[in-house]
């Protein structure tokens, strides 16, 4: 299982591209800025959200449980990976 640190940073970067990903598509797409700018507004909200959950898992006592746990946060990093897709 991977580390808590490495769990972060891969919110992180992934939250990263993700806006970056953003922001070039404004600048090419102004037309559709509104809806860019709440798909931005969503992965930043993801992003703290992940690592409050991170920071505070459940089930400390049970490991299967605490695997299962962190098992739901790294499927929910791969849907905050497909939020852009929502622009087109």
């Amino acid at each position: 299982m991977p580390s808590i640190k490495e769990i972060k940073d891969e919110i992180n970067a992934v939250a990263h591209e993700l806006i970056n990903e953003c922001y070039m598509l404004r600048h090419f797409h102004p037309a559709k800025e509104t809806e860019i700018n709440r798909v931005i507004s969503q992965v930043i909200t993801m992003q703290k959200d992940l690592i409050h959950r991170v920071n505070n898992p459940n089930g400390e006592d049970d490991p299967k449980a605490l695997r299962t746990y962190y098992r739901e946060i790294r499927d929910d990093i791969a849907k905050m990976a497909h939020l852009t897709a929502k622009v087109d």
